[in-house]
């Protein structure tokens, strides 16, 4: 190989510049203030419907493009090189700052302005919207107190407003009170079942207090409601249904003599996730116990061969040990046989090819291959340039 910041994962890992991140969350940060902005503008009178919808749409669009950055980012890093186990730490503290800035956009659809020095109207209904507004932003500055007041002011002018309890319930989060969290996050349940965000939030206080089954079922009442597509991306990108797979999974299916996972309540789906959140947390052996045991139960599993070769390549590359590489080629042999043109086992086997057995020819075959498919994950696409995969086989190659 020619290209030395190219030869190996570790040398890729070196190159990813953490000052990337930090840009697109700040980034993310700026769009999502512009949403607000945006609505209560709007609100107000101050945009017209054309202009609102145009902007409004590419706001969106960019923010939902910066959060899918970001966590594929996180994802190819993970991918690559797993972590000791901090992805959990890190991932509540990504969530605090997703959260408060998805508040803001989420309350402010119903929201209207007032100044500072500003009164009441004596209209409830806009009495109650500039209360919400008043009250995110106090969260957004981090004022839980006044937040919660403000919150608790709108809760007495409209006792039944879902928005109201569901974000007191979570700038109650913010301040260390699980306790009252819960009650007003039950009382929104109540209230309104099909309210989206209040299901997400209960989840995160389940989770918070290791209740993980009951994580579980807000997750699969979430799934059946029409959420807007901020909250799918708060539970993606914080990786909630993983934590909460591996939370349920673990204590069943992780120990001496595991059962059938299929008679224990578990599907091929959580232990997936599970063994993905293993990933993220560098424990490689028990994420390749869950893989046995998805292979056990359907040996053409696409996902666990897959996956299962990926963790083994790694440990090859990293051990230089030849007989894991081969073995890992094998695998994903395997989840090629039984899903012709499955795109991760596709751009795995290259970068086993590439970087653990310098076989660039076949590197080159794979990812093209990748390259011709009508669908083209995101994610792995970022891990191609993020590591350079494909400058390292132009380089090894000499060719373009």
């Amino acid at each position: 190989m020619t290209d030395d910041t190219v030869a190996t994962p570790g040398a890729a890992i070196a190159r990813l510049d953490p000052d990337a991140l930090v840009s697109l969350e700040e980034e993310r940060d700026f769009l999502l203030r512009s949403l607000e902005d945006l609505e209560r503008e709007y609100a107000a009178g101050d945009v017209d419907a054309t202009d609102f919808a145009a902007l409004k749409d590419d706001y969106t669009a960019r923010a939902g493009a910066v959060l899918r950055s970001i966590a594929q980012r996180r994802m190819a890093k993970a991918i690559v090189a797993p972590a000791r186990s901090r992805g959990r730490v890190f991932a509540w503290i990504g969530l605090v700052v997703v959260i408060a800035g998805l508040s803001g956009v989420l309350i402010a659809r119903g929201s209207g302005t007032r100044g500072a020095g500003d009164s009441a109207t004596g209209d409830p209904i806009r009495d109650t919207r500039q209360l919400l507004s008043d009250a995110q932003q106090a969260a957004a500055a981090r004022d839980y107190e006044k937040s919660i007041d403000l919150y608790t002011e709108a809760l007495e002018i409209r006792p039944g407003n879902v928005e109201a309890l569901t974000y007191r319930a979570w700038s109650n989060v913010r301040a260390g009170n699980a306790a009252a969290a819960a009650t007003d996050l039950e009382a929104a349940i109540d209230l309104d079942p099909k309210y989206p965000d209040a299901r997400v939030f209960r989840a995160i206080v389940y989770a918070t207090a290791g209740k993980f089954d009951k994580a579980h079922e807000q997750l699969v009442v979430f799934d059946t409601l029409d959420a807007p597509p901020l909250m799918d991306q708060v539970i993606d990108s914080q990786r909630l249904r993983e934590r909460v797979a591996l939370g349920r999974v673990e204590s069943k299916l992780l120990v001496a003599d595991p059962p059938p996972f299929a008679g224990v309540g578990f599907t091929l789906d959580d232990l997936f996730l599970a063994a993905q959140q293993l990933d993220l947390d560098g424990r490689v052996a028990d994420e390749l116990t869950l893989y046995a045991q998805m292979l056990a139960a359907n040996p053409k599993e696409q996902r666990a061969l897959a996956y299962q070769g990926w963790a083994l390549a790694r440990a090859g590359v990293a051990q230089k040990q030849t007989a894991l590489l081969t073995r890992a080629v094998d695998q994903f042999d395997k989840a090629l046989a039984a899903k012709p043109g499955y795109a991760d086992a596709l751009v795995f086997r290259s970068f086993t090819y590439q970087f653990g057995l310098s076989r660039s020819a076949d590197a080159k075959a794979d990812l093209a291959a990748f390259d011709a498919l009508a669908d083209k994950p995101a994610a792995l696409a970022t891990l191609i340039e993020t590591y350079g995969l494909r400058a390292s086989i132009i380089a090894s190659l000499g060719t373009k």
